[in-house]
């Protein structure tokens, strides 16, 4: 099963390219990482985010089934900036 399709069998949202705010008053948008890049995951506080290498940055904000995801974790590395992870807002529409 290519790696898209399983974060979203597991209920990974896409979220690059989406507005945050920190609570320093700063604002940005969230990257996507640069293509070819391997994949990248990691996770902070209950939430878990995960890089593909096309770019595309994917969070869960809930428990997933370890097993499944251990199928994409294998294939790349840890150490990502996991966003959404320390109570960022985000804005419901733009």
């Amino acid at each position: 099963m290519e790696a898209r399709e399983t974060l979203i069998q597991l209920g990974f949202l896409r979220i690059d390219g989406l507005m945050i705010f920190s609570p320093y008053n700063q604002e940005g948008e969230i990257q996507e990482r640069l293509p070819g890049d391997g994949i990248r995951w990691d996770g902070n506080n209950g939430v878990i985010a995960v890089a593909l290498p096309n770019g595309e940055v994917w969070v869960a904000l809930g428990p997933i089934d370890e097993e499944l995801f251990r199928s994409i974790s294998s294939q790349g590395k840890k150490g990502l900036w996991v966003p959404l992870s320390n109570g960022f807002p985000y804005p419901s529409r733009h």
